[in-house]
């Protein structure tokens, strides 16, 4: 097993015993592009400066978290919202730690276009798409891959696994803005 820092060990080691082995090396993968390529913003901010007011927008606020953190962040909340003999645990694990790996400027520049909202996700989809091939069930691939692709997109009609994604994405942001105003991150 590679050696990353401490909060990728963290998530690893609570992975290591319950995830099945395709599924974690699938993990450990995601988190290896996280610890190498994740420390860029979490974040897109075109506009830092509020035109209003010219005080720091909230977008700027959390642009002060990485990738690799909030990534990080949301799949601990999801392993607490679902008990980890759920079969849905492996997948939304998975889908938690790629969910926004599409806003890595390697993947997303593979995507033509300027930067959008859903852009990030459907680079990360794709990026996904690629690194699951044959390593899941075509099912398993599926169902990460669509919670990827429709994170941000709320005309999309929820499963389990999207539906506890976008909970543990609104859940770790509310948290990781809360601890930036009381400088804890």
């Amino acid at each position: 097993m590679q050696i990353f820092n401490y909060e990728i060990n963290e998530i690893l080691e609570s992975c290591t015993s319950i995830l099945p082995p395709a599924h974690l090396a699938v993990a450990v993968d995601i988190l290896a592009i996280l610890d190498k390529e994740g420390y860029v913003s979490s974040i897109y901010n075109k506009f830092p400066q509020s035109r209003a007011t010219g005080t720091t927008s909230t977008h700027s606020i959390l642009a002060k978290i990485s990738l690799r953190d909030h990534s990080i962040h949301v799949a601990r909340k999801f392993q607490a919202m679902v008990d980890h003999r759920q079969l849905l645990y492996p997948l939304g694990i998975i889908a938690c730690l790629a969910h926004d790996i599409g806003k890595i400027p390697r993947i997303c520049n593979q995507l033509p276009g300027e930067y959008t909202m859903t852009k990030h996700a459907r680079a990360g989809a794709v990026a996904m798409e690629r690194l699951i091939d044959g390593r899941l069930t075509t099912r398993e691939a599926l169902a990460v891959i669509l919670a990827i692709r429709h994170h941000h997109d709320c005309n999309t009609n929820a499963s389990p696994i999207l539906d506890l994604l976008r909970r543990a994405d609104c859940e770790a942001r509310d948290d990781e803005l809360i601890g930036l105003f009381r400088g804890e991150a």
